[in-house]
């Protein structure tokens, strides 16, 4: 009993700073992917509960994630609202089983470059489509279109002046100081949090008439499992879409799981069960119609940074979620969509991350490459298109890497020494061979120093020691040096 009365001692704070954190992102990544905003709090209860009991990153914090609300929006666009259902249930089964087969740890594996892209492009969309929900507009689905609409959305906005063109910058310039703030006591509260309650005391005393959340007036009726007409609609395509969703949820679950791990590394992530649990979790929100679930780094790093040391943080900041949604459902109501699209511009913001490009230009060209693509392949097309860009451009840098050696020559008296570092594979064997065969033509003795090279393919390998070979037979003067780990490569 004591031992359970000391964790929920040591949780309970972080829990509440959690909510805080949860509740207003919750709402907005609602609107962001097109459904009711209470849709939002059911996912985020679920993410709490449900992920949090079956973790397997104790202290991660999963919920609706702004990461996958470009393609639900989509989604629910192409199929309607109902079309969650089989949503959650494809994903939920998809990661259910692969968390049973252990391919967890394997998402690790996926190019960081194609993962910034990604979520660069995912955050530049977010950003672009709550510019026009902001200002008291609907977003168009394709992102060129709501780039170019954009002066016509502020224009618009200023004729109108509903106060929604105000309300959104003030809130923006609030959040993006937020952290700036010399009081310290002020800035340990969500920048999020902040944003919402400052748009809320703006909006409502001095623009009543602008649009504000609506909820329905029986909210337990929001809890329906299998709502009527689920499936009707349901297609190939409809599954192929909700398998590449779970693909995107499943990535950033892991990586956010690999972050979580470098903030606690004392608490040790099981990548397979945490899977698994992003699963079970997504199940249910699938039974109950609710936003996919994954695991999320805001909320997560909030967890931590407030000093949470057990999973009863998540647990209880589902169970927050919970009372506040059935308790004072009335305080959300005050709530304009100006703040909540202020919000999701600034998380998009964050998630585009555009201050590191230059850095990524200067560190690795390749990897440059990978996420330009990647973002402008999402942002002209969509985002599967742009996932798929960055996929095979990922593929031909990594060919290029294996490719990639440098080949010198150095001749005195004595003799050539062609000398190789890089990658040797077997697809660089005919200018191996050519090279040798260039330098076999005079008298001098040939040296080929291997020593340099970090990878030997055992073709390669096994080909020079039958050039050495053959031309001591016949009395050539030849010598090679492999590296000491080249041992190893023999076929």
């Amino acid at each position: 009993m004591n031992n359970l009365s000391t964790i929920l001692k040591n949780n309970f704070l972080p829990s509440v700073v959690v909510l805080l954190v949860a509740l207003p992102l919750s709402l907005g990544i609602a609107i962001a992917s097109g459904v009711p905003a209470h849709v939002g709090l059911i996912s985020a209860i679920i993410g709490g509960v449900v992920v949090g009991s079956l973790a397997g990153a104790p202290l991660q914090v999963s919920g609706p994630a702004a990461g996958l609300a470009v393609m639900v929006f989509e989604f629910v666009n192409q199929f309607g609202l109902k079309a969650l259902v089989p949503l959650g249930i494809c994903i939920g089964i998809f990661q259910m089983v692969l968390g049973g087969l252990k391919l967890g740890q394997y998402f690790k594996a996926v190019s960081p470059a194609l993962i910034k892209g990604m979520l660069a492009g995912i955050g530049f969309l977010i950003l672009i489509s709550q510019i026009h929900v902001g200002l008291g507009q609907k977003p168009m689905s394709d992102g060129i279109q709501n780039i170019i609409m954009i002066p016509n959305a502020i224009i618009q906005s200023v004729t109108d002046f509903d106060g929604s063109l105000l309300v959104l910058g003030l809130t923006l310039v609030l959040m993006f100081s937020w952290n700036k703030i010399p009081v310290k006591a002020l800035t340990k509260i969500p920048a999020s949090l902040a944003g919402v309650i400052f748009a809320t005391i703006i909006a409502q005393s001095f623009f009543p008439n602008l649009n504000y959340l609506t909820l329905p007036e029986d909210l337990g009726s929001s809890f329906e499992i299998l709502p009527t007409g689920a499936f009707e609609g349901l297609s190939g395509k409809m599954i192929l879409m909700a398998l590449a969703i779970g693909i995107v949820a499943s990535a950033e679950s892991m990586l956010s799981s690999i972050a979580v791990e470098k903030l606690a590394p004392e608490h040790k992530t099981k990548y397979n069960k945490e899977l698994f649990a992003q699963g079970a979790g997504n199940l249910v929100a699938g039974l109950l119609g609710a936003l996919p679930i994954t695991g999320v780094i805001v909320r997560s790093s909030a967890n931590v940074a407030s000093g949470a040391d057990n999973r009863a943080s998540a647990i209880l900041h589902g169970v927050w979620v919970l009372l506040f949604v059935f308790i004072l459902p009335q305080v959300l109501l005050l709530i304009p969509v100006c703040g909540l699209a202020a919000i999701l511009i600034h998380t998009g913001w964050r998630l585009w991350d555009v201050m590191s490009v230059p850095a990524l230009f200067r560190k690795d060209k390749g990897d440059f490459m990978i996420y330009g693509s990647t973002l402008a392949f999402m942002v002209c097309i969509d985002l599967l298109a742009g996932v798929f860009a960055g996929f095979i451009l990922s593929l031909g840098v990594l060919l290029f890497r294996l490719l990639k050696h440098n080949a010198e020559t150095h001749e005195d008296e004595e003799a050539v020494t062609l000398s190789y570092k890089g990658n040797l594979s077997f697809l660089q064997l005919p200018k191996v061979i050519d090279k040798i065969a260039e330098n076999e033509k005079g008298d001098k003795k040939i040296v080929l120093d291997l020593r340099g090279v970090n990878y030997l393919c055992p073709v390669v390998k096994e080909h020079v020691e039958d050039w050495e070979e053959d031309a001591s037979k016949s009395g050539g003067n030849v010598q090679v040096h492999f590296h000491q780990k080249h041992i190893s490569y023999t076929t």
